[in-house]
């Protein structure tokens, strides 16, 4: 019987979105919106399907519903990786953090990984 050997990755490895708030000293840290755990990523496939069409843009009608469970999602990441963050944050301040969350996980797609070798 043959076996095949999977490499194992390490998510220690895995690059790491670092931030603080205005006026704080502390720094916060959040992986790549690609490095979440499995759970937390096939629950944001399934927001973006939810506000985003085909083409890339997002829907115009998004139903309360769908808005709901997007800002618990968001409430439940951020409660995993930075506990007490959430409930310290205004609307826009959380906004903030998620569109910079997003785009410095959208630059890293694009970037390859040092080689092991």
């Amino acid at each position: 019987m043959s076996v095949v050997d999977i490499k194992r990755s390490s998510r220690k490895k895995k690059g790491k979105f670092k931030f603080r708030l205005d006026g704080e000293s502390q720094i916060w840290t959040l992986p790549y919106l690609q490095h979440l755990d499995r759970k937390h990523l096939a629950k944001l496939r399934w927001a973006a399907l939810q506000v985003v069409d085909k083409k890339g843009r997002q829907k115009k009608n998004i139903s309360p519903h769908t808005v709901i469970k997007i800002a618990q999602l968001q409430r439940e990441i951020l409660e995993c990786y930075c506990p007490g963050l959430y409930d310290s944050l205004s609307d826009e301040e959380l906004k903030f953090l998620m569109e910079a969350w997003n785009e410095a996980s959208s630059a890293k797609l694009g970037e390859s990984s040092p080689s092991s070798t």
